[in-house]
């Protein structure tokens, strides 16, 4: 018994009569098909049997799996694993690999440069029989991030603290001179003060802060409500019935308190912004269903500009001049608000007792 391939081995070389014989093959590592022939031999006579085994499956793998570098670069090795022939190549001009090719099992040298920038990723192909494969190479970069990246600010304006977090310098600046920043650069992480002012125009206004740094440029974009030329603006009026710690006791028109016997029943609790500072007076009066004006007094108040004020009023003393008591008959009153004979605030509200 005879075979022409080394790869073949037999359990036997000879026999006599019926027997088993056992014919092993040895893993084909090759992409490629191969044949061996095993020739028994009787007497004179040779009988051939034709041996044939199928091709491994081409692979390239990689140990690690990835590479990370350092802002700084540097070189790195990866072992490559093959059972065939491949060739590499990258399309980023930041990575250098050496070798380009090989021939089954191999060590590849990666080189990244130095990270101007933000991180960045890259990938070496491998093509192989008809096929292809990726490694994946990442390195760290520059970054910079905001706690806030948008802002709806009152017409009082406000401060709003942002942490800047960054591993590099940075410079930052404003678009508008109502905005202005506790700090226009740093060496890196930092928490910083937003300031924006009071709005004393009739219209709402944007803005913008800015950082840059080798990360880039990052944007706060900034909102502020519409304001006024007067030296105050009123955000929210109540009317109610409040005791004498300005604590809301019910709706006045339906307070027990409210009869015909009692002028200490409804309130009335202002929210202003004041963009002035300095000593002002806001004038109260009610309007009857019928037409009839009562006024209700004068509100005095030292306001700080930049500051926002709630003013409580506990009763309403229901007068006609201040002489002559009249009460409220049951119906719907508008009670108005003036600063300088201008109203600036009202509210229509209903009596029932």
């Amino acid at each position: 018994m005879e075979k022409d391939a080394d790869w073949i081995s037999l359990s036997s070389t000879s026999g006599n009569g019926n027997s088993t014989l056992t014919v092993t093959g040895e893993a084909n590592n090759n992409t490629s098909a191969r044949n061996g022939i095993i020739s028994f031999i009787i007497g004179k006579n040779k009988v051939d049997v034709n041996v044939a085994q199928s091709p491994e499956e081409p692979y390239v793998t990689f140990s690690p799996s990835e590479l990370d570098f350092d802002i700084s670069g540097g070189s790195k090795t990866i072992s490559i694993a093959s059972n065939t022939d491949w060739v590499a190549y990258i399309t980023d001009d930041w990575l250098q690999i050496t070798p380009s090719a090989g021939n089954r099992n191999e060590t590849m040298t990666i080189t990244a440069t130095v990270n101007e920038g933000v991180e960045r990723n890259a990938y070496v192909t491998f093509l192989y029989e008809g096929k292809s494969t990726q490694f994946k190479v990442k390195q760290e970069g520059y970054y910079l991030t905001l706690t806030e990246y948008s802002m709806d600010i009152k017409a009082l304006g406000a401060r709003k603290k942002v942490k800047v977090t960054s591993n590099s310098e940075w410079v930052a600046w404003t678009d508008s001179e109502w905005i202005t920043l506790s700090e226009y650069w740093a060496p890196g992480s930092a928490d910083i003060d937003i300031n924006i002012g009071s709005n004393k125009t009739s219209y709402s206004r944007s803005g913008t802060v800015t950082f840059s740094s080798k990360a880039g440029l990052q944007t706060v974009n900034i909102k502020q409500a519409a304001g006024t030329s007067s030296p105050f603006l009123i955000t929210n009026v109540e009317f109610a019935a409040f005791d004498n710690n300005g604590n809301i006791i019910g709706d006045y028109s339906k307070n027990p308190y409210f009869n015909r016997f009692s002028t200490k029943d409804v309130g009335a609790r202002i929210t202003c912004e004041c963009f002035v500072s300095g000593s002002y007076t806001i004038s109260v009066k009610v309007i009857s269903a019928e037409g009839n004006t009562f006024p209700l007094g004068n509100i005095y108040t030292y306001m700080t500009e930049g500051e926002e004020y709630t003013y409580t009023s506990n009763r309403a003393r229901f007068e006609e001049g201040y002489t002559t008591l009249r009460y409220y008959s049951p119906g719907k009153y508008n009670f108005e608000f003036y600063y300088n004979n201008q109203k600036i605030a009202s509210g229509v509200y209903n009596v029932e007792y």
